[in-house]
């Protein structure tokens, strides 16, 4: 992206693709971790949340913690953008952490990155 970029270590982006295919029924939400420099996200580890809901199209979840750079969660297929839900959720955790980005996965290397 112009502002930033995303880079994926330690074969996150395959784990991620794995995840986003075995899951594909309903929605995930994983934690993206690692180092911000200058303008760029490393990105070498995730976990996934506690889990309250999920379906088809709506995932509930724990807050990511204020070590997480990325917070992502996938969406129905080709379906990349964020609810009014998302985004209230996005600002609520950049209050602990005002360098995290949220990204929406809706196809295996499809993304929609929001700040």
């Amino acid at each position: 992206l112009s502002e930033f970029s995303i880079v994926f270590q330690n074969n996150t982006a395959e784990e991620l693709e794995s995840l986003y295919l075995q899951e594909q029924r309903e929605e995930f939400s994983v934690c993206l971790q690692g180092k911000h420099e200058n303008k760029v996200y490393f990105i070498n580890s995730f976990y996934q949340p506690i889990t309250y809901q999920r379906t088809f199209n709506h995932v509930t979840f724990k807050a990511c913690d204020a070590e997480t750079l990325v917070m992502l969660h996938s969406h129905p297929y080709k379906r990349c953008t964020a609810s009014q839900t998302d985004l209230e959720t996005l600002v609520q955790s950049q209050q602990q952490n005002p360098a995290m980005v949220m990204v929406v996965m809706c196809e295996p290397q499809r993304y929609a990155v929001y700040r």
